[in-house]
């Protein structure tokens, strides 16, 4: 594994690859082995055969290394657009109580994929902690917002515990998008400009407002605000196309 990680940061791939397959043929029954050689050819997408080798690990009696391999297998699934088999293996973890609520968060995107509104929520609101946790909170917003529950739907934005100006512009531009969505552009610049009280000069609550301000004929705030964007990313090809279009579009500029 040392010679394999060796050869892998000389850039010979190829040969590490290689030398790791004979190793795994030769010790069948050594799963740190396999599943160190599985993560190996995810690094190297080549994701059908990490799956295999993902495959002959979910019956192992290590709960551990079942659980990774299971995680793993879900997401290749999902990578590789099998979504039976990412249900499958995610829905195995949840019974497991192995990883449940990276795998009630996947879950929740393939009924979002699928339109099953209700059940999507079901699975978010089964994530209780870790990486998915804010995720799954604004994806529950924006489905009851979809829903016809707007008001409500911010409510459950806003009592999001923002540890982080990161959380908080996901936040605010999820509220933003649902606004939009609901054509309450009056609205949604207020919010922008409150979010951008909060985090000055944020490119992405700039833009959001320059976009909706347009909207309502609001070109003046649509081109200062398109205007700070380019002064300060000069090569913003969004802000650039977007100032260019309002422009010749809308004025005589």
């Amino acid at each position: 594994m040392l010679q394999v990680n060796i050869l892998s940061r000389q850039g010979r791939d190829k040969e590490a690859l290689s030398k790791l397959a004979g190793v795994v043929e030769d010790n069948d029954d050594d799963h740190s082995l396999r599943l160190f050689y599985a993560r190996k050819l995810v690094d190297a997408k080549q994701l059908s055969a990490a799956r295999d080798q993902f495959s002959k690990l979910i019956d192992n009696d290590d709960q551990d290394v079942r659980s990774d391999a299971l995680y793993a297998l879900g997401l290749l699934s999902l990578q590789l657009n099998d979504l039976e088999d990412a249900e499958e293996h995610f829905k195995s973890l949840v019974e497991m109580g192995k990883r449940d609520n990276e795998a009630n968060y996947y879950l929740g995107q393939m009924a979002e994929r699928e339109e099953a509104r209700d059940r999507a929520i079901e699975y978010y609101s089964q994530v209780k902690f870790g990486d998915h946790l804010i995720d799954a909170q604004i994806r529950i917003s924006v489905l009851v917002a979809k829903s016809g529950k707007v008001e409500q739907a911010r409510k459950r934005l806003q009592s999001i515990d923002a540890k982080s100006s990161d959380v908080s512009l996901r936040i605010y531009l999820a509220e933003g998008e649902i606004l939009r969505n609901n054509k309450q552009y009056d609205d949604a610049i207020d919010l922008y400009t409150e979010a951008l009280a909060e985090l000055p000069d944020n490119i992405e609550l700039l833009y959001a407002r320059a976009l909706t301000a347009e909207k309502v004929n609001r070109l003046d705030v649509t081109i200062q605000d398109l205007q700070e964007i380019v002064e300060r990313q000069p090569n913003n090809a969004q802000a650039l196309n977007a100032l260019g279009y309002t422009l010749v579009d809308r004025t005589d500029r």
